[in-house]
C-alpha cells in the first residue's frame, strides 16, 4: 500500500468519524429537548451546553407562543445536526472511500457551509454568554484535515 493510499484511507476515516459527532449531538439535542418539554417540564431546561435558568413550564406560563417557537427551533436544530452528520458520514463511508471527486467536493461544501456556520454560531454564543463547549469545533477541524488527506488525485477522479 503506497503513501497516497494510506493518506486516503486515514482521510476518509477521519471524515467519517468526525461526521458522527454532529449526528450524535443532534440525537442528544432531540433527546434532551424531548425530556425537558415532557417529563422534565418543571426542571431547568437541558441542552448540549448544560442546564438553563428556565423550564418549559416557566416559558409556557410566560409566553405560550415563545415556548412553542423555542421547542420548534430546538427540534429543527437537532434534526439538522443529526441529518447533516449522518449524511456526511454516509458520503465518507462509500463514495469518498472509493475516491469519488464529487463526494469530496460535496463534503468540502458541507463542512465549509454547515460547519462554518455552526462554528460561527458557537463562537458567538461563547462570546455572548461566556459558556459553551469550545471543543465542539474539533470535529470540523478533524473533518477538514481528513478531506485534505483524502483529496482524490488527478488519476483517481470519477
Amino acid at each position: 500500500m503506497g503513501d497516497r493510499s494510506r493518506r486516503h484511507e486515514l482521510g476518509w476515516r477521519l471524515v467519517f468519524f468526525s461526521s458522527l459527532v454532529p449526528a450524535l449531538a443532534g440525537l442528544a439535542m432531540l433527546t434532551l429537548a424531548g425530556w425537558s418539554a415532557s417529563a422534565g417540564v418543571r426542571e431547568p431546561w437541558l441542552s448540549l451546553v448544560g442546564r438553563h435558568g428556565f423550564s418549559a413550564a416557566q416559558m409556557e406560563a410566560w409566553n405560550p407562543e415563545m415556548a412553542a417557537l423555542w421547542l420548534l427551533t430546538v427540534h429543527i436544530c437537532g434534526v439538522n445536526l443529526l441529518m447533516s452528520g449522518a449524511g456526511a458520514a454516509c458520503l465518507a463511508f462509500i463514495p469518498l472511500r472509493e475516491g469519488k471527486t464529487w463526494a469530496w467536493v460535496l463534503l468540502l461544501a458541507l463542512f465549509l457551509w454547515v460547519g462554518g456556520n455552526d462554528a460561527a454560531a458557537l463562537i458567538r454564543y461563547r462570546m455572548a454568554v461566556g459558556s459553551g463547549v469550545p471543543f465542539t469545533l474539533v470535529p470540523l477541524a478533524v473533518g477538514l484535515a481528513g478531506l485534505a488527506l483524502s483529496r482524490p488525485g488527478r488519476a483517481a477522479r470519477a
